[in-house]
């Protein structure tokens, strides 16, 4: 049994258009991310959806050069492209699938592999993720099997289910749920995905204080940073997360 891991990515941004190929010391945001990836010990295969408009072309073109495996798809059916995405990864029945999105630049290897674990070990047929009542948003990390995925890809309607991919997971009512708690309630108070200016700005700051070590640096060492230094942490404090509701 294989962890495919399926990372949405897209240059469309309507708050900050290109982000995922914005620089974080010297590199794109959506590098960072996949080199945090392929820190994970449990994720075998890792492939980005990403859009197939004129507009992702850029994205597509850096996937290609940096040899990251890439899937096209649907723009607004994105649970029809995450669902293909892990198709073109070689998922199969058996198969667990971690979701993640493109901007989340330091995703933590280590809370995507704990939150694999659980899921493997106490709800291999539902739906897991990491709380983040104890890491801030940005360390989002969402783990469930292929047969439910695809299940979710058949059956799912309406436009939030087909947008926000495991929308109809967590909200049928039939599917079991895990929230994986780790960290501290005091993290809960920071933002590291990025969706504004301000996020990115705290982002390259977090990255740039850490040093030459930031891409190996772990979701504690990043939490510690914060903790040290409250006026940059409350820099994006302003900013609303959007959600499906």
């Amino acid at each position: 049994m294989a962890v495919i891991c399926v990372t949405q990515a897209r240059m469309g941004s309507s708050r900050l258009p290109g982000k995922v190929l914005m620089d974080i010391e010297g590199l794109p945001l959506i590098g960072a991310h996949c080199a945090r990836v392929a820190r994970s010990n449990r994720i075998d295969r890792h492939i980005l959806a990403i859009a197939d408009t004129p507009e992702d072309a850029p994205l597509k073109t850096w996937a290609t050069a940096s040899d990251i495996h890439c899937y096209e798809g649907s723009e607004l059916d994105v649970l029809a492209r995450f669902y293909q995405a892990a198709l073109a990864a070689g998922a199969v029945p058996g198969d667990t699938v971690v979701r993640l999105t493109g901007d989340c630049p330091l995703i933590a290897p280590e809370l995507i592999d704990a939150v694999i674990d659980a899921h493997q070990q106490t709800n291999p047929e539902g739906y897991s993720y990491l709380d983040l009542a104890g890491f801030p948003r940005g360390f989002d990390t969402e783990v469930f099997s292929f047969e439910l995925l695809e299940q979710t890809a058949s059956f799912a309607t309406g436009d939030a289910a087909r947008e926000h991919v495991t929308y109809a997971m967590y909200t049928s009512g039939t599917v079991k749920l895990l929230g994986v708690m780790l960290g501290r309630p005091e993290w809960h108070q920071f933002r590291l995905c990025v969706d504004e200016a301000d996020d990115l700005a705290l982002v390259r700051f977090v990255a740039s204080a850490l040093g030459k070590l930031w891409l190996n640096a772990s979701a504690t060492d990043i939490c510690h940073l914060l903790m040290s230094s409250p006026d940059q942490a409350s820099m994006n404090r302003h900013i609303i997360q959007k959600t499906a509701h």
